[in-house]
């Protein structure tokens, strides 16, 4: 399990089992996370999709994982995702065919559940949006950093290697001598420029990943990708 679902795991807010187990599950596969709401609140399991569920109302059927009887919390869904709630009222007018006549109050809220978690969904893709041009503008800077080339230290350390070499030296020598290597030192200084300036970049992509990614388990997928790119490097 990840870390995340290690410190929940024996949480008192956890569904019994085999609720709990599915509970672990999918946090694991990084399709939820927990929201903690503070101190004698329950936490929130909320779904990659945007359905937020009381923890210890979570149950699991034979469809998914949806509320307790109870109730859902305010401002919550009773099912983890779309599909779930669509699933429900289809079932319910197929068992029901004059159920949303009899009971419209029920058809309204599941409705409005599932368009509730599209909206929430669109949200999502907006802050996507937002940090893909996040990411335009680091990339349009990265392109923008420059540095000085190495293609004249290897004459600098032979001229630096022949003045310290030369036979009867002079004050003129010397000179020249801390000139060429001195020429090398720039090169470095102006690397270090250019490697710290790419660094600092990178740095701020990997916070802006952070940001984007939230309580999210995207572990394995960061895994399996990090392992391709090594793949194709070697």
């Amino acid at each position: 399990m990840s870390r995340d679902t290690d410190n929940w795991a024996d949480s008192r807010w956890m569904p019994p089992s085999p609720h709990k187990e599915a509970v672990l599950e999918r946090m694991a596969a990084g399709r939820c996370h927990i929201e903690s709401q503070g101190h004698g609140k329950p936490p929130l399991l909320v779904h990659e999709d945007g359905g937020v569920l009381e923890l210890h109302k979570v149950r699991k059927d034979s469809r998914d994982l949806h509320a307790d009887p109870d109730g859902a919390p305010e401002n919550a869904t009773k099912h983890v995702d779309v599909c779930g709630t669509i699933d429900e009222i289809e079932k319910w007018l197929k068992e029901e065919p004059d159920g949303a006549e009899r009971d419209p109050e029920r058809l309204q809220e599941l409705l409005q559940h599932a368009t509730g978690m599209c909206r929430r969904m669109e949200r999502r893709w907006q802050a996507y949006q937002e940090f893909a041009s996040r990411v335009a503008a680091a990339s349009v800077r990265m392109s923008e950093v420059t540095g000085p080339s190495c293609r004249q230290i290897d004459a600098n350390a032979r001229e630096t290697s022949e003045a310290a070499h030369a036979e009867g030296h002079s004050e003129g020598d010397y000179d020249r001598l801390v000139v060429s290597v001195e020429r090398i030192r720039d090169v470095a200084n102006g690397l270090e420029g250019t490697l710290r300036g790419f660094r600092d970049l990178a740095t701020e992509l990997a916070a802006t990943y952070e940001d984007i990614r939230g309580a999210r388990n995207w572990d394995k997928d960061v895994e399996e990708r990090l392992a391709k790119l090594r793949g194709e490097e070697e």
